[in-house]
Parts: structure tokens; sequence; C-alpha cells
């Protein structure tokens, strides 16, 4: 924790947290439509900033109005962006369509609990078994659902957190930058043979 958090008024380990662009596709206004369902004082945080979508993050801050527990940070990197990932409680992605979705590899990296949508890159991600604490998926759109998890998480971080030190160790074996680079390695230089 240091100073980004001081500034958006962020407690360590206290506050769900989205990492990506502020895009119709990735979906967060469902996400801030499941947060105002859900029973829980953690705030969200939003970290992104549009894409050609200013019209969609204007609605956006709309949709948060005046809540004092939904935070819109605009877009984070380098320090900033590692504080407030890494210190959050809970990683959430509500996102329709990803290819292979970094910021929720890098969150689950770092042991934070994480809620996602059930798109396929997802639940090949976190291999999920159902209910496991520290990756829950749920019904792509489903806000409901969404809503629930939010709430159900909240209630139980000190079981989340031990789910997700689970799901860290099984992430680095498959997602650490060592593991990637001999994997892209490999791909390359089977492509590069492919056409000898």
């Amino acid at each position: 924790p240091g100073p980004t958090l001081e500034r958006f008024g962020l407690t360590a380990g206290r506050y769900f947290v989205s990492v990506g662009r502020l895009v119709p596709e990735k979906a967060p206004h469902e996400m801030l439509a499941a947060y105002r369902r859900a029973m829980t004082d953690l705030p969200i945080v939003l970290v992104g900033g549009a894409a050609g979508t200013e019209q969609y993050v204007d609605h956006l801050a709309e949709l948060a109005g005046d809540e004092a527990r939904i935070v819109l940070t605009g877009p984070l990197y380098g320090d900033e962006l590692a504080e407030v990932l890494t210190n959050a409680g809970v990683f959430v992605t509500s996102s329709h369509l990803e290819g292979l979705p970094t910021a929720l590899i890098e969150a689950g990296r770092a042991a934070l609990p994480i809620i996602a949508s059930d798109i396929a890159p997802h639940c090949e991600i976190l291999a999920t078994r159902d209910g496991e604490a520290g990756r829950r998926l749920y019904p792509t759109g489903d806000v409901n659902a969404l809503g629930e998890l939010l709430t159900l998480v909240a209630e139980n971080l000190d079981e989340e957190r031990s789910g997700a030190k689970l799901l860290a160790a099984e992430l680095d074996s498959r997602y650490a930058p060592a593991v990637t680079a001999i994997v892209h390695e490999g791909a390359y230089l089977a492509a590069r043979d492919s056409k000898r």
C-alpha cells in the first residue's frame, strides 16, 4: 500500500477491483448493476480508460453517480497499477469477450480471489470446479448471480483468500514469465521449422 491507495481512499485488502479497457464487451455496466444489488460495504474500483468509447465511459460515470463506494480511477500504469491490483481484496471481471486476459492472470498470480464470467478463456485459466473458493464463475451476463457472488465472497474473504493461494501456485506453474517464454519460443521454432 502507498500513495495510490491513499489518493483513491482505499484500504489494502478491502475492495473489489476490475482492470481493463472500459468498453461494452467487457460489460463494466453489468458489474456496477450487480454491485448495487450486492450486500457489502467493500468499495468497487474500476481501473481503465476509454478505447474510442468516451460516451460509454461517460455513461459508466452516470451509473456510478455520487456513490462513494464506486471508484473510477481512469487508466493506471506501472507502479500505480501494480499497487491498486495487488492490494485489492478481490478481482472481478464481467467480460463477454476475451483472448488471453492477462489482468485476470496477474490478479490470480497475486493470490487475489477471482470472480469471473464463465466465458471460455476464464474457464480455461481458472480450471474451476464448481463453487471452489478463490475462483468463482457466474453465467455471463447474469447480473443477479454476479451480485450474489460479490456478497458471498465479501462475507467469506479468509476462505476465498486460502483458495486464491492455491490458484496462484497453479497459475505460476502455467503462466509465469519464464514458462510462457519457453512455450512461445517453442511455438515460434515449430512454425519456422514447418516452413522449411
